[in-house]
């Protein structure tokens, strides 16, 4: 199973070194730490913060990676099962899905979904297949791609409605990283290995229907896909471009790779500092290209939510650890639209004296000191954060 990362070009080395220049009020968070024996997998996040990826010892003496999950400053391991579990997303209703290889690496893998504590197989390839790059959207839809066993680099997208599995693309050609909204929209990257130079599109499926987005720009990659069905994706010879009812914009001339796309329009980027050599975390915010960690910390685009937080990886090859670029205030944010105001007192106040057994999921929110409580210690808490909108 091909992954979404690349090789670095020398186009990438060419990039240029600037300091790090993180907003005001935002900081990025170490989840997990660099600079261990393990190594983590790209992260993922949804609306409220939660943060999944997968860890695995490195060098790997065996093909075993565990699902981890980041909520509110507990980490907690979602799996324990001694086989490769890997590429974790999550949805806004804390449902998780991964491909997971019980036979070995690179052997036939399934997708399967950790929802309530409870994990469900969701597809079932035949032999020699590999199923991988799984997505999920907040109907509990996932999209996933297969790769078939012959011929080689063929690879064909799925998606799982709750009632039946359908199959999305049909060209024998490499179909690569699906992404789904919440209305069922996908965007994936289709790659043609036959011809030398490689060629790829960007394909989208609206409606029940496939249409080609990109206009034979070279090694072009699916980043992501919002609500609202803008489309990012990139190259690396042409950068960094957004696509909208048509029309399609650059955003970074070149050496940047796409992360998410929230429904903000904001992106994560990441981007490579010639100086360390490493890569680095960037962010376009409001339309403006804003650099937030640099060479000697490492970053590299995971997910971004609605409020602008981002997943990211942190550290050097191999020893990779996970943070998230957020702000202390959403601790406060209760009813999760990126502002601490009054509309968020309100949530604490339908929540107020919820106890550990009956604190309901749409009162998570408003226990801001994760005691499993909603009390005045919370509304105290509140009111040292409440600052109005940005």
């Amino acid at each position: 199973m091909k992954t979404r990362y690349i090789l670095l070009t020398a186009a990438l080395l060419l990039a240029p070194h600037v300091l790090a220049q993180i907003p005001e009020g935002w900081e990025i968070v170490e989840i997990f730490p660099a600079g261990t024996e393990f190594y983590c997998g790209p992260p993922d996040i949804n609306d409220r913060g939660q943060v999944v990826f997968h860890r695995s010892l490195w060098p790997p003496d065996l093909p075993k990676n565990e699902i981890f999950i980041y909520d509110r400053g507990h980490l907690m391991q979602v799996t324990d099962d001694g086989v490769y579990d890997a590429f974790p997303r999550i949805n806004n209703n804390g449902a998780i899905v991964w491909m997971r290889d019980t036979a070995g690496r690179n052997a036939s893998s399934d997708i399967v979904l950790w929802r309530d504590g409870h994990l469900t197989q969701v597809s079932f390839p035949g032999n020699n297949q590999t199923d991988g790059a799984p997505d999920v959207n907040d109907k509990g839809w996932i999209v996933w791609s297969r790769a078939m066993d012959l011929p080689q680099d063929w690879d064909e997208i799925y998606l799982w409605d709750q009632a039946k599995t359908r199959q999305i693309t049909d060209n024998g050609l490499s179909n690569q990283g699906p992404r789904i909204n919440r209305r069922g929209d996908l965007v994936l990257t289709m790659r043609d290995y036959s011809v030398s130079p490689l060629v790829s599109e960007i394909l989208a499926y609206f409606g029940g229907a496939l249409v080609r987005l990109s206009n034979g720009q070279r090694h072009v990659v699916a980043g992501g896909i919002n609500d609202i069905s803008q489309v990012v994706w990139d190259s690396p010879y042409d950068g960094l471009q957004l696509w909208h009812r048509g029309w399609t914009k650059d955003l970074v001339p070149a050496y940047a790779l796409a992360g998410g796309i929230n429904n903000r329009g904001d992106v994560a980027v990441t981007r490579f500092d010639v100086r360390q050599r490493n890569y680095t975390l960037w962010a376009i915010r409001q339309g403006e290209l804003v650099q937030l960690t640099d060479g000697a910390q490492g970053g590299g685009a995971g997910g971004i939510n609605y409020r602008g937080e981002i997943a990211t990886v942190i550290g050097r090859f191999p020893s990779i650890g996970v943070a998230i670029f957020t702000k202390r205030a959403f601790a406060a944010d209760c009813d999760l639209d990126g502002d601490v105001d009054l509309a968020d007192f309100s949530v604490i106040q339908r929540c107020f004296d919820s106890t550990p057994a009956g604190l309901a999921e749409a009162c998570t929110s408003s226990d801001i000191n994760n005691d499993v409580v909603v009390d005045q210690l919370d509304v105290a808490t509140f009111i040292g954060f409440l600052g109005g909108p940005e």
